[in-house]
């Protein structure tokens, strides 16, 4: 069961980080469940995508990007990319608490895999599928936290490495790109066939959520015996983190949402125009930053540990 603990103090700014636009998803759930709190958002677009990349380089960049977003003093760090948080989770939190020594502020990390595989094991799934990055579903994290609860139903963990090229294309909605998606949806849903859930294991895939529930329920319905249900994990976390905030015993203040600081270490007009697809919504300035310049070296060799490309 996850730990929910009311009465924790709660954050006033919270950042997040993604290869790229998926993250965003994540984002969208959290400003809904608290819109009072700061976002700083980092997509990483520059090195995307991370599905096939190593652990040494997955681990270099996550040192480097926790570094740059604990200038802006964040309460939190929220690892919006399941691939970095399969293979990295254990240097993000050696990071931030390196970092949290140096300046006496406390930096909690989360990631979306130990809550979604605690409200699978609460729950009564028999086949649950995994739609991820090649590197998560090497890494077999999700179906390891599953087994770590004790989840006696099996796992399907499927990779789907044609997906997150395609929504960082900027071009959802075009016919080539739509045909490219119905293909690789197509594969990669036959191969999850009789799974009673499906986690959209990488924060690319909620902005396919639609294209995924018209196929389960249409030409791909002999697939699927039983009802199946989409499973995001940033609407877990989203509601995790919340509780954490909860103080059933004092009353808070109604505050105006707050502005969202976005970055992005690759072209700028690029990241605005897939996240405004994904989204389906206006996305304010994004900013460019320079990874390797913003964050001095003496900061990066804080983290002895963590390895370097």
């Amino acid at each position: 069961m996850l730990d929910f603990r009311p009465g924790h103090p709660g954050y006033k700014k919270i950042a997040l980080f993604d290869s790229g636009v998926g993250g965003l998803s994540v984002l969208r759930r959290l400003k809904a469940a608290l819109p009072a709190v700061e976002y700083i958002y980092l997509g990483d677009t520059a090195r995307l995508p991370y599905g096939n990349r190593s652990r040494a380089e997955i681990s270099a960049f996550v040192q480097e990007i926790i570094s740059f977003l604990s200038t802006f003093e964040p309460d939190a760090v929220v690892m919006a990319c399941n691939t970095s948080a399969a293979l990295a989770y254990d240097v993000a939190l050696q990071c931030a608490g390196e970092l949290s020594s140096a300046s006496g502020r406390g930096l909690e990390v989360f990631n979306l895999i130990e809550p979604m595989a605690g409200f699978i094991a609460a729950g009564t799934y028999r086949r649950a599928g995994v739609m991820a990055t090649q590197a998560t579903v090497n890494s077999r994290a999700f179906g390891l936290a599953l087994e770590a609860l004790n989840f006696d139903g099996s796992v399907v963990e499927v990779a789907c490495p044609r997906l997150v090229p395609l929504i960082e294309s900027g071009r959802l909605g075009e016919d080539d790109i739509e045909a490219a998606l119905a293909s690789a949806l197509t594969e990669y849903l036959i191969a999850l066939a009789g799974c009673d859930a499906i986690v959209l294991g990488c924060t690319h895939f909620p902005f396919l959520r639609g294209r995924i529930e018209a196929l389960i329920s249409g030409p791909l319905a002999e697939y699927f015996s039983n009802p199946v249900v989409l499973l995001d994990p940033a609407e877990v976390l989203a509601e995790y983190i919340a509780a954490l905030c909860a103080a059933p015993d004092m009353v808070t203040p109604a505050l105006p949402a707050q502005e969202v600081q976005v970055f992005t270490t690759g072209g700028q007009l690029e990241f605005k125009r897939s996240a405004e697809l994904c989204l389906g919504a206006p996305v304010g300035l994004v900013a460019r930053v320079d990874l390797a310049a913003n964050v001095p070296q003496a900061m990066l060799n804080r983290v002895s540990g963590a390895p370097r490309v």
